[in-house]
């Protein structure tokens, strides 16, 4: 009995102490298990008051039938009691979780009671501990996702079970309130007779599925357990005073251990929703980050395209106004060239009708005496005109020279300048550089003004340091004293040398204390020294680098000043030889001057012999014919120079256009690869915009600036070859200005001596015809055009006064006839003529030799010109092959290094494409997966919210149901013995 009693007080503790353990610990939970047993008692409440009301009705109605009631013994009273312990335990179990039929210690004990309370009874009893023995499984409800709870129970008869299922069925329909598990209904007997319990029969257990519960709503589980919070003392007193069996007991045991670990559970689950809850947050607000990111991102982009684009107009705008130019010069020089070849064709022309005239007037009227004498004159005017023409040609070789050499002076002068320029700018870097040493040589004096006052602070300190140690050895040498003296006196003044130890101890400390601050005044002061040294050698060591430094950058100063004197020595050498070769252009263009004006006095001269020789008609007739071949020849030099020259401005023409194409391929070629490079970097864009926000965003802003910093490289790179191409053009422009200028001389020239030519032949022709011949006009003399029209009607003229002659002869005759005298003074007279005529046709002979002379140095000098020219224009063509093969050669390298750059660049982009496409299809899948986890978990918290609230209807349930434990505890301790049921 007393151990019995022992374990009775141990259980109770224990289901004790797991309550307080639950109310305590598990404060926050809404638990499922107290919910849903709070149901199951409810119903099993229900049910039992039904049961006992039918058990009741139905014991009446066999009294009435029979006229007594049956009585029932003991051992049937036991048995219905077990079972209906064992109903009780089965309900709350079930109403926790599925039920799974599996042995435990509890029922095992049970069985064992009935087995021995079986064999006492009677053989009636044998049926109805069978039937007792059959269990029915309860089925959990769909919405509840607990461990089950697993509970062996005696075997029941099912069969009224599924009548009653089908019965209860459309009940079900249209309620919300999740189904609560089954309860098991359990007969007993109806009433006592004479306060004797009468035996009665023992009734079939049956089973009922509960179809429909509705619990409230329920407060905060720590509101209700602070408001029904029992007191622990005397629920062990009502438990003491309570007749409770051991399986009972080990029941609540059980069920108690089964609650706490439901709780456990269940604040676990609510963890785990609060956690994905959480998460989802997280995520949808970096999702939203995310998509802001990607909007400003690509609205940077976008603005940054626009101002491309724009730079790239403006590219394109100035290279149409430059090539515009650049052509309307091409056509204008065109044009120039053309007029100079029409120029040259006329010219060409007059000179062949001029000698084709005078050829015929030669072939007309002329003598060999007077040819002779005017090819002796013409040799001799030939010979001064080829000294004259020596001395100017020496004089002009003279001038180039002088020419060439100023302009290699001025060149040195510039480069002379601009060294000066850049010896002035390293001057004055040098300057700022002395400027910043004296600012750290300040800052080095101001250093060692802190170290010297640190080290005077130092010297202070260790001079009071040594003040203290001398203080603290003479304190120490005073308490050897005073210890070695101590022993004689201790035993005489042992108060008084209390006292004083304490005072000498008090003061030993102090000096120890002071001693110790001064120690680590000291070690910090001797710390900041061996900084402060360490700082200064450092600084020594910087100031000595930068003295060196400036001792450098002053030798270099010298250097660039002694440079700088010595180029302006030369520049002023070169000046005063700039001066210097200037006079002597001078006292040069003086002396030429002078050899013009003695040319002049010569042709003045040679105009004055001209005319005398003009006066014979025929010796300048065969001059004519005599130079007509000599003509032919100069014209066909001609000729062929105008076509060497046409070729060669052809040729000219053809380079031009062949480096304006290739000038104009080449940019639309930049302009195609830049094009293409922009629509690239807009698919670029358009493809990386999503990607903006993720990490790579720096990267690829960074590259963005690389490409713009390229794009304003190449930039560069166009406008110096802009300017190369400028220099080219004006190297070209100023070769043909310098050849246009050398054709324009030799046009003059040519043009000067056609009109000599002309004034010289037509003031011989009025020399040698009569003045009673009215000649045309001589106006039509100046004019190239009419001047064949004035030769025409002067021949005309000549044979018309020639025919005449013969006319008038015959009466001349017959004068002659009358008289002999007159004749004979006729034939002198022409004897006299004649000698005169053979006189001027040999000065004739001459002026046309002189004349020969001057045709052939004129010859000669054309050809000299003529190669000059030829020499000048394969120099123009070498020099514009070099450039344009220079310029080539520059545009293809920098094309292909561009090219290059351009490949490797995007290829680097395509990779990088690749790789932010692989971190989209990363970044969609993660969204994916993401967004399927979000709907998991949402479908999730919409079930954990369903068994939340039916485990908040099954704590009502359960609450319920301990207030009705308590209210059987009250009752039990008032009254008999009440068993739970």
């Amino acid at each position: 009995m007393d151990f019995s009693v022992l374990l009775v007080v141990f259980a109770i503790i224990v289901a004790i102490l797991l309550l307080i353990g639950c109310f305590y610990h598990n404060s926050k939970e809404t638990t499922f298990e107290q919910a849903y047993g709070a149901n199951a008692l409810k119903l099993l409440a229900e049910e039992k008051a039904k049961g006992k009301s039918a058990a009741q009705a139905k014991n009446k109605a066999k009294t009435l039938k029979h006229g007594k009631p049956e009585k029932r013994d003991s051992a049937d009273v036991k048995t219905e009691t077990a079972t209906e312990e064992k109903v009780a335990v089965k309900e709350t179990a079930v109403s926790h979780s599925p039920v799974e039929t599996v042995p435990t210690p509890a029922a095992a004990s049970v069985d064992t009671n009935e087995v021995r309370q079986r064999k006492k009874s009677a053989k009636k009893t044998e049926a109805v501990e069978q039937k007792e023995q059959k269990v029915t499984q309860v089925e959990q409800p769909s919405t509840t996702t607990f461990a089950p709870l697993k509970v062996e129970l005696p075997e029941r008869d099912t069969h009224t079970r599924n009548e009653k299922e089908n019965k209860n069925a459309p009940k079900a329909k249209g309620n919300d309130v999740p189904q609560v598990a089954d309860a098991v209904s359990v007969e007993e007997d109806g009433g006592l007779q004479g306060g004797k319990r009468k035996k009665n029969k023992a009734k079939k257990v049956d089973t009922e599925i509960i179809t429909k519960t509705t619990v409230a709503p329920l407060r905060s589980y720590a509101h209700d357990m602070s408001a029904t919070e029992p007191d622990v003392d005397l629920v062990i007193e009502q438990l003491k005073k309570m007749p409770i069996s051991e399986a009972s007991l080990s029941l609540i045991v059980e069920c108690l251990l089964l609650r706490q670990t439901y709780a456990g559970q269940n604040t676990k689950h609510s963890e785990e929703v609060a956690k994905l809850r959480k998460q989802m947050e997280d995520k949808e607000k970096a999702m939203t980050q995310h998509v802001k990111n990607l909007t400003i991102s690509q609205h940077a982009e976008a603005d940054r395209i626009k101002e491309l684009v724009q730079q790239l107009t403006t590219e394109k705008s100035k290279y149409s106004t430059l090539d515009k130019s650049a052509r309307d010069q091409i056509q204008a020089k065109q044009n120039e060239n053309q007029q100079l070849a029409r120029q040259l064709q006329l010219m060409s022309e007059d000179q062949q009708h001029m000698r084709e005239a005078l050829r015929k007037s030669v072939e007309n009227n002329g003598s060999p005496q007077m040819v002779e004498q005017l090819r002796g004159e013409l040799h001799g005017a030939k010979e001064r005109n080829n000294r004259l023409q020596a001395d100017l040609n020496q004089h002009q070789q003279q001038l180039s020279q002088l020419h060439a050499d100023v302009h290699n002076r001025d060149q040195q002068m510039r480069l002379l300048e601009t060294a000066k320029r850049d010896l002035e700018a390293r001057i004055q870097k040098m300057t700022v550089e002395l400027n910043q040493s004296s600012t750290v040589d300040q800052a080095l004096a101001a250093k060692d003004a802190e170290l010297s006052s640190t080290q005077r602070e130092l010297a202070n300190l260790q001079s009071d340091f040594a003040a203290l140690e001398a203080s603290a050895r003479n304190l120490k040498t005073d308490l050897k004293a005073r210890h070695e003296t101590a022993p004689a006196v201790q035993n005489g003044v042992h108060q008084n040398g209390n006292q004083n130890g304490n005072h000498e101890d008090h003061e030993h400390e102090n000096v120890k204390n002071d001693l110790e601050t001064a120690k680590k005044q000291v070690a910090r002061l001797t710390d900041e020294l061996t900084a402060a040294m360490n700082a200064r050698t450092e600084q020594e060591k910087a100031t000595d680098a930068a003295q060196k430094e400036l001792k450098q950058k002053t030798d270099e100063l010298t250097n660039l000043k002694q440079q700088l004197d010595s180029a302006q020595k030369n520049l002023n050498e070169n000046k005063t030889s700039t001066e210097r070769i200037q006079q002597q252009l001078k006292s040069l263009e003086n002396e030429q001057a002078k050899a013009l004006d003695g040319q002049k006095q010569l042709s003045a001269q040679q105009g004055n012999e001209q005319k005398e020789i003009k006066q014979q008609l025929e010796t300048l007739k065969q001059q004519f014919d005599q130079t007509a071949g000599e003509r032919d020849q100069l014209k066909q030099q001609v000729e062929k120079a105008q076509q060497e020259l046409q070729q060669r401005l052809n040729e000219i023409n053809t380079l031009k256009q062949q480096q304006l194409s290739e000038i104009d391929a080449l940019k639309q070629q930049q302009l195609n690869e830049i094009n293409t490079l922009k629509q690239e970097q807009q698919q670029q864009v358009e493809k990386v915009a999503p990607l903006q926000a993720t990490p790579d965003h720096a990267a690829a802003s960074g590259e963005v600036n690389e490409l713009k910093q390229q794009i304003e490289e190449q930039k560069r790179r166009n406008n110096e070859l802009r300017e190369k191409n400028y220099k080219a053009v004006d190297a070209v422009a100023q070769i043909e200005q310098t050849s246009k200028q050398l054709v324009k001389d030799v046009e003059k020239k040519y043009e000067k001596l056609l009109a000599d030519q002309r004034q010289e032949t037509a003031t011989a022709l009025r020399a040698l015809v009569p003045s009673s011949v009215k000649l045309p006009d001589s106006a039509k003399v100046t004019q190239p055009e009419t001047y064949r029209e004035w030769i025409h009607e002067l021949t005309t003229i000549v044979k018309r006064e020639i025919v005449q002659v013969p006319a008038a002869s015959p009466a001349v005759s017959k004068v002659a006839e009358s008289t002999n005298k007159t004749k004979t003074v006729s034939n002198d007279a022409l004897e006299s003529e004649v000698n005169k005529y053979k006189s001027i046709l040999a000065t004739v002979e001459e002026d046309l030799r002189s004349l020969e002379s001057k045709a052939v140095q004129q010859e000669q000098t054309w050809e000299r010109k003529y190669k000059d020219l030829e020499a000048e224009l394969a120099k123009a063509k070498s020099d514009k092959r070099e450039a344009t093969d220079a310029l080539k050669n520059q545009l293809s390298d920098e094309v292909r290094q561009q090219l290059t750059t351009m490949q490797t660049k995007f290829v680097s982009e395509e990779k990088q494409c690749e790789l932010l496409k692989e971190q989209l299809t990363i970044l969609q899948r993660n969204l994916e997966t993401e967004q399927k986890t979000g709907r998991d978990l949402s479908a999730q918290a919409v079930k954990l919210r369903g068994m939340l609230k039916t485990g908040q209807d099954a704590l009502q349930h359960e609450q319920n149901v301990n207030s009705q434990l308590r209210d059987h505890i009250k009752s039990l301790q008032v009254g008999p013995p009440v068993t739970f049921g």
